[in-house]
């Protein structure tokens, strides 16, 4: 039977097991295969009864977390808390989420039900339609970008946000030593230190200021990033009286009729962020056209009646499929279900855009002896191999591959062509990968 989260908020002065319970289902959605949930769930009531008591105690302490740096889209620096500290971190969004939600402007995104980074689009969208008159009349947009934005947040700042509206003792004690809590404690450091070198000071928590920084990749840090710039939200929207804008953590874009108020508002917004929040914009991310030109946001390319993705994320896309194929393991089940995980994820990203004949070049490309896309080519599936056939299939296909630098004439026979799932894809894929300019399948009844 499927757990189903009772307490949407914590109503309690106290601290109560129910709670926790509950934050600890949160925290194991998606994640009951990895290491550390198996480890925790081997004994779990245990192992919750002694979180419940460290934090009804005052004892409880933040672990040590996990770093490691991602290169794409862009090189950045993760971290990765311990679960039992995941589970904390549920347990406080679930205590004030609904306390900040209805604070929070319409025009933000991220870490916000119902509102992620597709709502952000749409309304994106819409806000680029009433500006320009549905793309009758001249429009602009600005975009910017708030520099170093996780490494430059104020404790100070953030903690004095978020207490005004705790009133419980337990949750404000938990809440700062949450916020004041320094990662780079027994931190274990999973990446190499080549990619390390490689990230900008700027960018890396190594080298960020003791009172400033939350630490990229915990629940908490993506929704006090919300609270901490609600202020800023509210700043724009009711001070400078703009409604069209959207902001999706530290990526804010505007419209208006008119480029010269775009200016004025990327200045006092700039001003109001080094007064206030001790913030400042980067004036090398600033991107000033017209509406009609079109707009990149959140990944996706938004122009008059249209939208494309990120160029960069179609070619992420095909380096997938073409890294696969290389791999001497691709046949093998964890690589194939691995592979069709990844290709759906981009699939899925691409049925919310202008991309049919995308879709199919990337379906085509992917397809295989055991890989299949479905007819409108917006999901992949793996053909199973179960069977006599496929097992002599995959056994014909993979002697072929290792006949990439013979030229080979391989008679096909009608007869048995059927007896191959999908086979037509082999002469193509070989010729395209293999660098044959004439290669047959032969299949043999013996």
């Amino acid at each position: 039977m499927k757990y189903k989260n009772n307490i949407s908020k914590i109503k309690h002065h106290e601290l109560t097991f129910q709670a926790l319970f509950d934050a600890y289902h949160d925290c194991r959605k998606h994640k009951r295969k990895t290491l550390q949930c198996m480890e925790f769930e081997f004994d779990y009531e245990r192992n919750l009864a002694e979180l419940y008591e460290e934090l009804v105690n005052e004892t409880y302490e933040v672990g040590s977390s996990i770093c490691f740096v991602v290169t794409l889209p862009k090189i950045r620096e993760v971290w990765a808390g311990a679960f039992r500290d995941r589970i904390v971190h549920h347990l406080i969004y679930n205590a004030l989420k609904d306390r900040f939600q209805t604070r929070f402007v319409q025009n933000t995104f991220s870490c916000i039900p119902d509102r992620g980074t597709l709502y952000g689009i749409k309304m994106a969208k819409k806000y680029a339609r009433i500006v320009s008159n549905n793309y009758t009349k001249r429009a602009y947009y600005i975009k910017m970008d708030i520099s170093s934005f996780f490494n430059s947040i104020d404790k100070d700042i953030l903690y004095n946000e978020i207490s005004r509206y705790i009133h419980e003792p337990w949750l404000q004690r938990l809440v700062k030593k949450v916020v004041y809590a320094d990662p780079l404690k027994d931190a274990y450091i999973k990446s190499d230190q080549e990619l390390f070198d490689a990230l900008p000071k700027h960018k890396s928590f190594f080298h960020t200021h003791p009172n400033k920084g939350l630490p990229i990749g915990n629940l908490t840090s993506q929704f006090f990033s919300n609270v901490y710039l609600n202020s800023l939200d509210q700043f724009i929207m009711h001070k400078l009286k703009c409604k069209h804008f959207c902001r999706y953590v530290d990526d804010i874009i505007i419209f208006d009729e008119n480029p010269k108020r775009l200016n004025y508002l990327y200045a006092e917004i700039n001003k109001f962020m080094i007064e206030r929040l001790a913030l400042q914009l980067n004036h090398r991310k600033k991107t000033i056209n017209t509406v009609c030109k079109g707009f990149d946001f959140l990944g996706q390319v938004v122009k008059p009646n249209r939208t494309y993705m990120r160029t960069t994320i179609i070619k992420k896309t095909f380096r997938v499929i073409n890294e696969w194929k290389k791999s001497p393991e691709r046949f093998s089940e964890d690589e194939l279900k691995g592979f069709i995980f990844k290709i759906n994820s981009y699939l899925g990203m691409f049925k919310h855009v202008n991309g049919y004949n995308l879709r199919k070049k990337i379906c085509q490309k992917a397809t295989t002896l055991y890989t299949l896309s479905n007819e409108d080519f917006s999901k992949m599936t793996e053909v199973k191999r179960d069977d006599e056939k496929s097992r002599h299939c995959e056994t014909f296909y993979k002697e072929i591959c290792t006949k990439e630098n013979k030229e080979e004439d391989w008679h096909l026979r009608h007869e048995n062509w059927e007896n191959c799932q999908q086979g037509w894809k082999v002469e193509q894929e070989l010729e395209d990968y293999y660098g044959m300019r004439s290669v047959y399948m032969l299949l043999t009844s013996n």
